[in-house]
């Protein structure tokens, strides 16, 4: 059983990132940068959970991110840097608050583990921003258009029957879980609930009002 939910997990998360990561995807606005998009994207969702040192930042970004010719500029414009108070120490570099909010819990490379905190991160700031409070703060993802690009069509699979179907088949198994896999903890099946229904926003943030049949 808890293997099955893994795996069900995992491959609603491939969906997610599916959908969802268009940094590579997306035709850039005329006069925009898409590569300093990629950028910040991937800067982000490493200094999100706590200030970094410009070589620990290294490590958690890709190569291609790290060696690139704009990779400073980009980060500088992000971040505050706190220089080194002593000898031993070393200087970091802080995301401003604002980069906070394309930081994306579901991101391809966190864990679990990562997921949660991202979206405590992200609730936190919206809550300040917002007045509200962290527990009514929903995670909604900002989705970038892929309006004249070859994958124009991706988003397409959330209007078919089969995806709704998978909905749909998802949602009773965690409402059923109780009775099919007694064995497994509540907090499991709760954490691929929140799975299930992400992936339904991200389809209703799609859905243009009709279906493939037209209703």
């Amino acid at each position: 059983d808890s293997q099955r939910i893994d795996m069900l997990e995992d491959f609603l998360h491939l969906l997610v990132i599916a959908l969802c990561e268009r940094g590579n995807l997306a035709v850039p606005p005329q006069g925009e940068d898409q590569f300093d998009k990629i950028l910040q994207h991937d800067i982000a969702h490493a200094l999100c959970f706590k200030p970094l040192s410009f070589s620990d930042l290294n490590t958690r970004v890709t190569e291609k991110i790290a060696d690139s010719d704009s990779f400073q500029r980009v980060l500088e414009d992000m971040t505050i840097f706190r220089a080194p108070e002593g000898m031993s120490d070393t200087g970091t570099f802080e995301l401003k608050p604002e980069f906070i909010e394309i930081v994306d819990p579901y991101y391809a490379h966190y864990s679990r583990n990562h997921r949660e905190e991202a979206e405590n991160v992200h609730k936190k700031h919206m809550a300040r921003k917002t007045g509200k409070s962290p527990e009514d703060i929903v995670f909604e993802p900002c989705l970038q258009s892929l309006k004249g690009s070859l994958f124009e069509d991706l988003p397409s699979v959330t209007k078919t029957r089969l995806f709704a179907s998978l909905i749909a088949a998802a949602l009773q198994y965690a409402l059923s879980a109780k009775e099919v896999a007694p064995k497994l903890q509540a907090t499991r099946v709760e954490t691929f609930l929140h799975m299930v229904l992400h992936l339904s926003l991200v389809a209703v943030i799609e859905d243009d009002g009709a279906d493939d049949d037209g209703f």
